[in-house]
């Protein structure tokens, strides 16, 4: 993780104020959350939505693609934490070893109307998110 420790201390380094950061959104890249937390101790650690639905999708057969994608997207789309935590609990049993909760629900933190902008790292992941979420 030297790189990203790097990335964080010159952004630092920049001028941004690591006790004022509140959010990092990360991919689940091994070691980055750890680094991160280090580096922005108040910051909350949001796991990007477009990273979850791939990493759990590359480890279940191919026939159940559908059925969890649909729930993931049921949870990840639910109005409050406390209905996503309720969602959860009904097919965690299912999933339970795929899907890190903690760090997948952060953006009920923030106001509804900032969730959107939350749920990925990438512009090009947000925008084709938007565009097949709202259409």
């Amino acid at each position: 993780m030297p790189r990203q420790r790097e990335l964080f201390l010159d952004s630092k380094k920049q001028g941004l104020n690591g006790w004022n950061v509140i959010l990092g959104i990360m991919d689940g890249l091994s070691g980055l959350e750890k680094v991160f937390k280090k580096e922005f101790p108040k910051a909350k650690v949001q796991r990007c939505q477009v990273h979850v639905t791939r990493n759990v999708l590359a480890k279940v057969p191919r026939k159940l693609n559908r059925a969890v994608t649909n729930d993931l997207k049921s949870l990840f789309l639910t109005s409050s934490k406390e209905k996503a935590l309720k969602f959860f609990s009904g097919f965690k049993d299912r999933w339970e070893n795929e899907i890190p909760l903690d760090v997948c629900l952060t953006f009920f933190k923030f106001s509804e109307e900032e969730w959107i902008s939350l749920r990925t790292t990438n512009i090009i992941e947000y925008t084709e998110t938007l565009r097949k979420w709202t259409h």
